[in-house]
């Protein structure tokens, strides 16, 4: 995958990324108080800051990961294919956001100019920028990394060797079921049965599986691997702001289908600008991007036993829960912002 990169050794462990914790989330915006308000821009610039910080913080254990596969020290490709999924799906939201970035050398890593530079054009940021914002390609990024860890809860977090079992039988019957289906529908004659005899027999694990109830049937069309609802899920992981959450899911929703209702009620001028309303729109997503984010580190390194970095400690500290520490920006409340 990235094995054609040539990497410093030291980048193999955890806490050796060049953005820290303390050169970014503490002395950075100590200048950026010095030098402008941010009363307006405190939210945002923190999520996006922080963003950084978890990306560089959680590359060495992907790097760690890859590794222990090919030497056979963890083997559980879910946790590995999951996890890769969601590094990339923060790296693609990251340069989404209105500043872009750059990686250094090639190297999938943020130097610490790279991250300045989108922390500076998030501060300088106007009320009459014309910059696009593509509210609609953000929107994508974080409900993809919402379900992925919610693949990724179902697949290790759980309870009995049946529930282990049962899950990841569901896992191989919906692979089967989509590489069938898109054989089929590409080249029906050369389809191969083998992958449509594949999914019957993970199909009959699932109905003899002691844990089997007419819920599990949603899964049967091969469409999803999910047969608890999108509530039971997210209150597994939130809580009491589950209803929230719900809300801004249920927005996310409406930017991923092509027609989203909100854009029948803008002007031309604001539809895709970046402008304040649609910055704190952003930045609201962002925190519950970061939230589930910091979830999924949680659950890899709980299943790998790998020892965690400060880097690490410090932003699943921050996400605990989704509102737990109140930040203030000139005297102001940051959760504010999600009244």
């Amino acid at each position: 995958m990235r094995g054609r990169v040539k990497r410093d050794k030291s980048r193999w462990e955890p806490g050796a990324s060049p953005v820290t914790l303390q050169t970014l989330g503490e002395n950075t915006t100590i200048k950026c108080e010095q030098q402008t308000n941010m009363s307006e821009m405190g939210l945002l610039l923190s999520e996006a800051v922080m963003l950084a910080v978890g990306i560089n913080a959680f590359e060495p254990y992907i790097y760690r990961l890859e590794k222990d596969y090919a030497e056979q020290r963890f083997i559980d490709w879910p946790t590995i294919v999951l996890a890769n999924t969601v590094q990339a799906t923060t790296i693609s939201l990251f340069k989404l956001l209105p500043s872009g970035s750059q990686f250094e050398d090639g190297v999938r890593q943020f130097s610490i100019l790279s991250v300045f530079k989108t922390f500076w054009r998030i501060v300088r940021f106007k009320h009459g920028s014309k910059e696009l914002l593509d509210k609609r390609s953000i929107a994508t990024m974080i409900r993809n990394i919402v379900d992925t860890h919610d693949v990724l809860e179902m697949m290790v977090n759980t309870k009995t060797p049946d529930e282990f079992c049962l899950h990841r039988d569901i896992l191989g019957y919906y692979i089967a079921n989509r590489t069938y289906a898109v054989q089929n529908h590409i080249d029906k004659p050369k389809a191969q049965q083998f992958y449509k005899n594949v999914q019957q027999t993970y199909w009959t694990k699932i109905q003899n599986s002691p844990l089997y109830t007419k819920a599990i049937e949603r899964v049967k069309k091969g469409e999803s691997v999910f047969y608890r609802s999108r509530r039971e899920r997210v209150s597994g992981v939130c809580g009491e702001n589950t209803d929230f959450v719900m809300g801004v899911l249920a927005d996310l929703s409406t930017f991923v289908h092509s027609i989203p209702p909100s854009i029948w009620m803008k002007d031309l001028g604001s539809l895709y600008s970046d402008s304040e309303d649609n910055r704190d729109m952003v930045a609201i997503w962002l925190r519950v991007g970061n939230f589930y984010y910091a979830k999924v580190m949680e659950i890899v390194l709980n299943q790998t036993g790998y020892e965690k970095s400060f880097e690490i400690l410090k932003y699943l500290e921050r996400y605990e829960s989704l509102f737990s520490q109140p930040e203030t920006v000139d005297g102001h409340d940051t959760n504010d912002a999600v009244q």
